[in-house]
């Protein structure tokens, strides 16, 4: 069961999205709730995740497009590999820089708006 915003007691009432006592409600207390440690610390490795998957991606992109560079294949299906290569590897460059909000999470405790998430 939720606490109290305010006095920290279970509670099932909520107020503008906090939990909020009877008591506090009826003082006209508005509650304020700080981001506890464990909310920051979920963000934190959820952003991690996304970054290590992100990571991987782009270094196996990296690879394959190195890889069918090397070969210097020729004719219309090597130019198409080359393609489709360099294709990938641009979707997991951007894929790298949208999950890269783990930095500016940790350097500056804010965490910029997901530019592939729709409105």
């Amino acid at each position: 069961m939720p606490k109290c915003a305010h006095c920290e007691t279970e509670t099932e009432f909520w107020e503008d999205g906090n939990p909020i006592c009877v008591a506090c409600a009826n003082s006209g207390t508005p509650p304020t709730r700080k981001p506890t440690v464990v909310a920051v610390s979920n963000v934190r490795d959820a952003i991690f995740q996304d970054m290590l998957a992100a990571t991987a991606l782009l270094n196996i992109a990296t690879r394959e497009f190195d890889r069918v560079m090397g070969q210097f294949p020729g004719g219309h299906d090597g130019a198409k590999r080359i393609r489709n290569a360099s294709q990938d590897l641009e979707a997991a460059r951007k894929e790298y820089a949208r999950a890269d909000r783990l930095n500016e999470f940790l350097s500056r405790g804010i965490i910029s708006e997901d530019p592939q998430a729709g409105p």
